[in-house]
């Protein structure tokens, strides 16, 4: 079995789903032949429109943004790493 991942950088290559406690996002760090470059899709959580509660006790609203679903050109990557915010440039 493979270890668990626990960060990504700007270097790495692949396909990753990141769950959070209020979304989802696909980052696609393969460049696509023809130039398409990398992409991150990002999706509202299964509750979107309601607050679902965390293992911590926090609650974490859900919000419905404008280009869910579409992937969007990533730049670079900020911080991706469990248990921090991510930051993505797209």
């Amino acid at each position: 079995m493979p270890a668990p991942i626990i960060e990504l950088t700007d270097d790495d290559t692949g396909r990753f789903i990141i769950q959070t406690a209020s979304s989802s996002y696909v980052l696609d760090l393969d460049s696509a032949p023809g130039g398409g470059g990398r992409t991150l899709v990002r999706q509202a959580g299964d509750g979107a429109g309601w607050t679902p509660e965390v293992p911590d006790g926090t609650e974490v609203p859900v919000a419905e943004l404008r280009l869910d679903g579409e992937p969007l050109p990533l730049v670079k990557i900020e911080r991706c790493t469990i248990g921090h915010a991510a930051h993505f440039i797209v």
